[in-house]
């Protein structure tokens, strides 16, 4: 844990690796886990990002399906950002991506019948 990249400076600066400047998130999770942590920690974000849809697809109200389309495809897309940078780790996209999920995870309860909203 932290052995690459700025807290591989603050935490190990004599080790090798906290020389080695890391050219992305993915890479940066890979060189700390190991190749196993890796397939585990990516399995997880891609079922995140599967379930998210999942849950998306069965929302009836139109407009939160669109808001919480919405907000699928940016954690998506800043997930897919970190194989160039490390994006989701610094702030706000952080707090944007765990915010997002949280209300994509709620969406089946905030979910109303669609004969019921007054349009």
């Amino acid at each position: 844990m932290g052995t690459i990249g700025a807290w591989g400076i603050k935490y190990n600066p004599g080790s090798y690796l906290a020389t080695i400047p890391p050219d992305s998130y993915w890479v940066k999770v890979w060189v700390m886990y190991g190749i196993v942590g890796f397939i585990i920690w990516f399995g997880i974000m891609l079922y995140i990002v599967g379930k998210g849809c999942g849950i998306v697809w069965n929302i009836r109200d139109p407009k939160l399906r669109v808001k919480l389309n919405a907000l699928t495809a940016g954690a998506a897309g800043i997930l897919f950002c970190s194989y160039g940078n490390e994006v989701i780790n610094f702030m706000p996209s952080a707090i944007i991506v765990y915010i997002s999920w949280a209300f994509i995870f709620l969406g089946p309860r905030l979910d109303s019948d669609p004969e019921l909203v007054q349009h």
